[in-house]
């Protein structure tokens, strides 16, 4: 979680965790990572899982997933290197997509920001 935080505060917008996604005991990634997640993104991890079972059966012990923590996308992948790389292509798409969607996101509430004077937290649309 500390290398999470200090990569968050340097202002990553996406952070790769590898390993720590398996059943073992030592296995907490997923854990470490939405105590510190201010929401989960579970297409990442299920689009994951389903492509990686079309590679190997083991992939239905795999607990990838991917979180936003302040505005970073953190992506939990594998620890073999094979399997790293392959559930990231799997997730490259998805990946664009929420960088252009952050964009956007900041882009208006900077200008929200502007227009208003304020935050817009805590307001309903």
């Amino acid at each position: 979680q500390r290398a999470l935080r200090e990569q968050v505060n340097k202002g990553c917008h996406m952070i790769l965790t590898t390993g720590g996604t398996g059943v073992a005991p030592r296995d907490v990634t997923p854990e470490a990572v939405r105590e510190m997640a201010v929401r989960e993104l579970p297409g990442f991890g299920e689009v994951m899982r389903i492509e990686s079972m079309k590679i190997t059966p083991n992939a239905i012990l795999s607990r990838n997933l991917a979180a936003v923590i302040d505005s970073a996308l953190v992506i939990c992948l594998p620890g073999k290197p094979k399997g790293a790389v392959e559930c990231l292509g799997f997730v490259d798409n998805l990946n664009d997509s929420y960088s252009r969607l952050q964009r956007v996101t900041i882009q208006e509430l900077r200008a929200s920001r502007q227009t208003n004077g304020d935050s817009p937290a805590g307001r309903v649309h």
